[in-house]
This record gives structure tokens, C-alpha cells and sequence, in this order.
């Protein structure tokens, strides 16, 4: 009742006061370019699909420095933090600890899922600047026709700055609590004939809390110290001419892990892991005054991932266990754009992936308990395409052909009808299906110690999902988004006490509300509703809260400006079936006018009341919930290039 009534009183609000959009003009708010829902750019209203775009005049003004941060603020989506990686929940589906292997996640359209464990970063992990990002564009429910695996709940693609809008550069330097400190820049430039450059580059580290764990009462008084440190670094960088473009971007970082978990030694500070991503692509854009234009590309990329466990023997002696993993695969791709009128856009392409090496290992210096390398080639066709069927609807209809060299190949079908019978109203009505591969990981993970066996005979997840959505421009007060779904998750992959398996089906469903405004006084507010079941037992879904509740605004916007958030969420349960409380959380921020030329100051205070929150675990962990990241105050200087 207390989260019905903060969103009542906030969507009130923000309907009341709104007054337009703070970067993009009243009228176009229902036009805003979107990429991300066709493969094309296209506008919000004709996408087919649930569309949120964050700008970057909201990731300055709310103050946001990873993906996870905006995530947060966006309808439907929440995150949970395990001390080690952070994972985003996408209408009332997150599996504790899967590494974000649902959701897909881009870089300029680049695929950044790897494909041993399909992880996707969303901390710092990600190792990208967000001082350089344009604007994220976030699409809800099924994915795969045009992007394939892991593309099962949304598709999250953050867009660069583009170097030929935005000349010059920036350096941001910020502080705070828990020894947190972090350098990033960017610079985009005209280099002249043609050509352009833009880098950005980034380094944060922190020492992180000091952390109190009950179920470790009796070792080290349970606290965990000097055990939460992270250290993140990362370079992104684009050079263009004309219609060819390279692309390149290297990040790392170490993480300590003070939970304990995989039943390590508590309370010694030397449990850590360490992720490193690197990628090279080139791609070539046809110039043509034509109706038509292809795109080509190629690329290469590899993650690699340690980890470092401490144990105590029965003699009291202490010795480390190590696990490492490495995925290299390279690629090539071709699409075709045949715009038959200015609404009718037909859309397919090709392409191929080889796995060349897909390696996991898992040993201490006596003996090596698991260790596998798993190679696969993946090929794939594509096809969609938008028709006009009157002046005021159109209808899209796509599929795709996936095959894999391990666990064969599927169809995967996509239909929408869109109506817009007024200028300001749009009416979206979605059919999506989407799957999602088993990980090498998943497939192949065995380890004789514990009588846990491989299983390569797993089948592909599958995820279907009808939904409708009503846009609405209100006037000069900006817009109100609603939506109605139903989704259902076949063959389910999680992890048994002898090997993963395919263990049932989940279906959610629910429905969103958000109103945007902006100008003097901008913000949001959304309330969601998502119910998630077990179909076989009925039984609710863990890590899945029913309702959440967002809601931000930002006052003032060339001189001083002052913000607030404050997110609220229903209870979850935990793996074992204990159920959470629920949380609220406030963040503030303050942001001055530039001081002197160019160079401004920000402050922003997360978990402002410091409130508890505690999320569940996964099964790697003792813990069955385990407390979020209380108050922390940072301070930015900012200086434009």
C-alpha cells in the first residue's frame, strides 16, 4: 500500500508540473530516433516494441556512471547487487546470479554477451565511460529475430557520442566515501579529410565497506573488511570515414568478493574475480541516394575471466582454488535495407560466428577438477519487414534462422501491428519469441568431486510474449506510456543437484504506467505490477518483486540544478523460499553552473537515508539475502574540452 501510494502522489505530480521535454522539442516526443527495435532507425512511434530511450542530458543530470545505474531508473527493470557483479531483473525475471545471460547488451549495435557463461557487464565491470554515451536505448520482451540468443527479455544497446556531432571532449574527475575514486575522459575530433576520432577512456577504484554477515557470527566476529575493494579500467574508441568505420574497446577489472562465497574461508580478503573484455570491428556502409543500402562488417573479440577462492584444510592450513575461463571467437555479418516507401522498410541480413575457443578450468596446485574446451560454429539469416496497410497502421512481421554446431538449429517468429489513429496516440500490439542457447558453461561444466556431470543434451531456452501498448503525448506536459503482457519461459535452464537442466516453465504477467516530463522542473514516475509463477507448482518466482515503483525529477537547468530519485519495490523471495521485506531507496544530487569557463562541480548522495535493503543470494552463496551498498556521497569536477 505504502509503494501504491508513493506512485499515486508521484504520477500526480509529474502530470501537474511536467512541461515538455529538456532536449528534444514537445512536439517530437513520440518521434525520438530509435535504432535498437528494427535494426534501422526509425522513430519511438513506429518501433515495434516497449521503447525507453535515456538521453545524455539525464545520465549528467541524475548523475549516473554505469549501465546498472540507469537501468534502475527505467519501468520494469531492477537491479541486484551479490558483492561480486551487479544483474538487471526485466518484468519479474532475474535468476539470482546468471550473469545477465537473458538480456541481451550492445555497444553501437555490437553484441558484448560472451558465450562460455553469456554474461553481459552492467557495472563497472562494463569498463565504458558515460560521459561519452549518446543515449541508451532500452527494448522490452523478446529480441532474437534480429539479434539472436541471450535476446529473451530486452535488448539494452548504448549509442556513443557521435564524433561528428559533438566536437571537443571532456574530463571528469570524482571522489568519495569507501575510497571510491574515479578519472574518465573523451574527445571527439575532425582529424580532416573526412576523417573522424573519437576515444574515451575511464579508470575507477574503491575500497569498498566494511560488511557484517551473520551467518559468519562466529569467524572474524563476522565482518568482512577489506574484502569488498573493486578496480575497473576500460578505453572505447571509433575512427570513420565516410561509410567505413572501425571500432575497438578494452576493459578490465578485479573485484574482491567478501560473502564467503562457494563455501570459502570467511573473513580473509582474498577472494576475488577478474573479467577482461577486448573487441575489433570494422564495418563498411553503403553511400547511396538509392532506396536501398547494405552494411558489412567483421569483427574479433575475447573475454577472459579468473577467480581466486581461499579454503582451510582439516589441519587449519590455508591454500587458494582457482577457476579461469576464456572465449575468443570471431565473426562476419551483411545486411541489406530496402525502404520501399517512407514507412514500409524491408530488412535482412546474414552472418556467421566461430567460437574458437570456448575453455573453462576450475583447479587448485594439487589437481585439476574440471577443465573443458568447447569450440562452435553458429550461422544465421534474417528477415523483416514493415508495410503501411492504411495511414494510420502499419504492420511488421519477421523471422529468423539460427544454427549451432552443438545444439542445432530453430525458427524464431515476430509479428506487430501499429495504429496511430491520432497525432498524439499510439497503440502498439506485439507478438515476440525469442530463445536463448545453453553456455558452454551450462553444457559441459562437470566436476567428480561433487558428482556433478555434464549435460550436452540441454535444450535452447524459449520465451514467447503478447503485449500491448498505449503512448500518449499529453499536451505540452509531456507523455504517459502504458503496457499489458504475458510472457512464458519454456524449458528452463537452472542448475540441479547433479547437473544443469531444463526444469520446467515460468509464466509473468503484468502491466507498466510511466508519465515523462521535463523542462524547468523534469522527471518520471512509473509503477509496475509483474507476477511471475512456476507453471507446474504455482509457486512464485525468487528474486522477482511484484511491484516497483520509480520515480526522479530534476529542478533547474542552466544554472544551478538540484535532483531527487526515489525507488521502491515489493518483496522478493529468496531461493530457498524466505520471503524479503520490501525497499525504498533515495538518491539526491546537486549539480553548480560552470565556476569558471567550462569547469562545474556535482555532488550526489546514493541511499540517502542509508537504508537497509538486503536481496536474495544465489546458490553459491550461505547467505539467503545478502545487504545492498548503503550511503555513499561522491564529488565530480566536470571541465569541457
Amino acid at each position: 500500500m505504502r509503494i501504491a501510494a508513493l506512485s499515486v502522489m508521484a504520477l500526480t505530480a509529474l502530470v501537474s508540473n511536467g512541461v515538455g521535454a529538456q532536449d528534444i522539442s514537445l512536439e517530437s516526443l513520440l518521434d525520438v530516433p530509435v535504432e535498437t527495435a528494427s535494426r534501422y532507425r526509425q522513430t519511438a512511434r513506429q518501433a515495434p516494441a516497449s521503447v525507453s530511450v535515456v538521453s545524455a542530458v539525464e545520465i549528467e543530470s541524475f548523475g549516473y556512471k554505469t549501465l546498472a545505474d540507469v537501468l534502475r531508473s527505467v519501468r520494469g527493470l531492477y537491479i541486484t547487487n551479490d558483492r561480486n557483479y551487479e544483474y538487471a531483473g526485466v518484468r519479474g525475471f532475474s535468476r539470482p546470479t546468471d550473469y545477465n545471460n537473458r538480456i541481451l547488451v550492445l555497444l553501437n549495435g555490437i553484441p558484448q554477451n560472451e558465450y562460455v557463461f553469456g554474461s553481459a557487464a552492467i557495472g563497472w565491470d562494463l569498463g565504458l565511460s558515460m560521459e561519452n554515451v549518446d543515449r541508451i536505448e532500452i527494448i522490452r520482451g523478446p529480441g532474437s529475430v534480429l539479434y539472436g540468443t541471450s535476446a529473451m527479455f530486452g535488448v539494452i544497446n548504448i549509442i556513443t557520442k557521435d564524433e561528428r556531432q559533438d566536437q571537443g571532449g571532456g574530463v571528469s574527475v570524482a571522489a568519495g566515501n569507501y575510497g571510491g575514486r574515479q578519472v574518465s575522459a573523451f574527445v571527439n575530433e575532425d582529424l580532416g579529410a573526412g576523417t573522424r576520432l573519437s576515444v574515451s577512456a575511464m579508470h575507477f577504484r574503491a575500497a569498498g565497506e566494511s560488511l557484517y554477515f551473520d551467518e559468519f557470527s562466529d569467524s572474524n566476529g563476522g565482518m568482512a573488511v577489506d574484502a569488498d575493494w573493486e578496480r575497473s579500467s576500460g578505453v572505447h574508441s571509433v575512427l570513420s570515414r565516410g561509410g567505413l568505420r572501425l571500432e575497438g574497446r578494452v576493459a578490465h577489472r578485479r573485484k574482491g568478493v567478501p560473502t564467503a562465497s562457494y563455501e570459502t574461508t570467511f573473513g580473509m580478503g582474498e577472494e576475488w574475480t577478474a573479467d577482461s573484455r577486448q573487441y575489433l570491428g570494422v564495418s563498411y556502409r553503403t553511400q547511396t541516394p538509392r532506396s536501398w543500402s547494405a552494411t558489412v562488417g567483421a569483427n574479433l573479440s575475447r573475454h577472459g575471466y579468473e577467480g581466486s577462492f581461499p579454503y582451510d584444510d582439516e589441519e587449519g592450513s590455508y591454500y587458494d582454488s582457482f577457476d579461469e575461463a576464456v572465449g575468443t571467437n570471431y565473426g562476419a555479418d551483411g545486411q541489406i535495407q530496402w525502404d520501399l516507401s517512407p514507412r514500409s522498410v524491408m530488412v535482412g541480413g546474414v552472418g556467421m560466428v566461430r567460437h574458437v575457443r570456448a575453455s573453462y578450468r576450475y583447479y587448485d596446485e594439487w589437481e585439476e577438477y574440471s577443465s573443458f574446451n568447447e569450440p562452435l560454429t553458429v550461422g544465421y539469416a534474417f528477415l523483416q519487414g514493415a508495410f503501411d496497410i492504411s495511414p494510420a497502421a502499419s504492420m511488421v512481421v519477421g523471422g529468423r534462422y539460427d544454427q549451432y554446431s552443438t545444439t542445432g538449429s530453430g525458427f524464431t517468429p515476430r509479428a506487430a501491428l501499429v495504429v496511430s489513429p491520432w497525432s498524439r496516440h499510439v497503440l502498439k500490439f506485439l507478438y515476440g519469441a525469442a530463445f536463448r542457447v545453453p553456455t558452454a558453461y551450462e553444457l559441459f561444466y562437470a566436476d567428480p568431486v561433487l558428482d556433478f556431470v555434464a549435460n550436452p543434451s540441454l535444450l535452447r531456452e524459449r520465451v514467447s510474449t503478447l503485449e500491448a501498448v498505449w503512448e500518449h503525448q499529453i499536451s505540452s506536459r509531456g507523455t504517459v506510456a502504458t503496457s499489458v503482457y504475458r510472457t512464458v519461459v519454456s524449458d528452463l535452464i537452472d542448475s540441479g543437484e547433479t547437473q544443469f537442466d531444463n526444469v520446467g516453465s515460468v509464466r509473468s504477467h503484468g502491466a507498466e504506467l510511466e508519465v515523462r516530463t521535463a523542462g524547468t522542473l523534469s522527471g518520471f514516475a512509473s509503477v509496475a505490477y509483474q507476477h511471475s509463477i512456476y507453471l507446474d507448482s504455482k509457486e512464485h518466482l525468487s528474486n522477482a518483486p511484484e511491484i516497483l515503483f520509480k520515480a526522479g525529477a530534476v529542478i533547474g537547468r542552466t544554472g544551478w540544478s538540484g535532483g531527487a530519485q526515489l525507488f521502491g519495490e515489493s518483496s522478493r523471495f529468496t531461493i530457498w523460499g524466505d520471503r524479503l521485506d520490501g525497499s525504498t531507496r533515495l538518491d539526491l544530487m546537486l549539480r553548480t553552473p560552470d565556476l569558471i569557463r567550462g569547469v562545474r562541480l556535482a555532488v550526489k548522495l546514493q541511499n540517502a537515508l542509508d537504508a537497509q535493503i538486503f536481496l536474495p543470494g544465489g546458490y553459491e552463496h550461505t547467505q539467503a539475502a545478502i545487504i545492498q551498498p548503503g550511503r555513499s556521497v561522491r564529488f565530480e569536477i566536470r571541465t569541457s574540452l
